[in-house]
């Protein structure tokens, strides 16, 4: 199995070392191949959100509670499970509204913490990863992050949260190289991922802040591979 990058988030330092020695041992007991990275503070987490597939928050912290924080992490990785810990059973509701895969309660159950964490990653859809540049440094982008592509001049620009990175290559080099059950072309000029895409209508999709037209030629295929992905592979990605 590929890397799986796990992020767990707490106001109390005690509760994080737990929770991570206890991931810790449950992933090498699975075989889990994994990186935890810990966080005190929501926002913190926010800054890395696009780089981790599982998370583990904490529903009551003080600046920012779990509530919140989940929702801003499905808008910026709408492919993130979210697994909900807390001592108050009452408010589990409440995770209903950020899709929460799983809950877990405090103090921490070892069974309970590990059948959420094997939950979580039997859903995740893995993609291989991209090399791209931002100026002169490089990054290895996993595909399905990539929100969208647009060709500029004889490069290839991607674009993930904000950020925009660049490819010296032509999006027909690209169409044989990217996962095809996420990515489209829908004109000469963009490849969209079909995550991404908020709303269709009349030739016309939202991906992001940006409105892109679906090319009549490559109306029919778009529609066809926009369909598929909602009836197969979106729960992945949306828990």
């Amino acid at each position: 199995m590929e890397q799986v990058l796990l992020g767990i988030c707490d106001d109390q330092p005690e509760v994080l070392c737990e929770l991570q020695k206890m991931l810790c041992g449950i992933c090498d007991e699975i075989g889990l191949n994994n990186e935890i990275c810990a966080f005190s503070d929501g926002h913190e987490l926010l800054e890395q959100i696009e780089q981790f597939q599982v998370v583990f928050l904490d529903i009551e912290m003080p600046q920012m509670d779990g509530i919140e924080l989940g929702k801003q992490i499905k808008e910026k990785n709408p492919g993130c499970k979210i697994v909900m810990a807390t001592g108050m059973v009452e408010r589990f509701k409440e995770a209903f509204q950020i899709r929460a895969l799983r809950f877990v309660t405090k103090p921490f159950v070892r069974d309970e913490v590990k059948e959420a964490l094997e939950a979580a990653v039997e859903g995740i859809f893995f993609t291989k990863s991209i090399e791209v540049y931002a100026g002169r440094n490089k990054y290895e982008l996993p595909e399905e992050k990539i929100a969208y592509i647009r060709a500029y001049d004889s490069y290839a620009e991607f674009y993930i949260g904000e950020k925009k990175y660049r490819r010296k290559c032509s999006l027909d080099e690209l169409e044989g190289k990217l996962e095809t059950k996420l990515f489209v072309r829908i004109n000469r000029e963009v490849i969209v991922n079909l995550q991404w895409v908020q709303q269709e209508e009349k030739g016309k999709i939202r991906v992001k802040e940006e409105l892109f037209q679906v090319s009549r030629r490559r109306r029919k295929e778009f529609e066809q591979k926009f369909i598929e992905f909602d009836l197969k592979y979106r729960k992945m990605f949306w828990g």
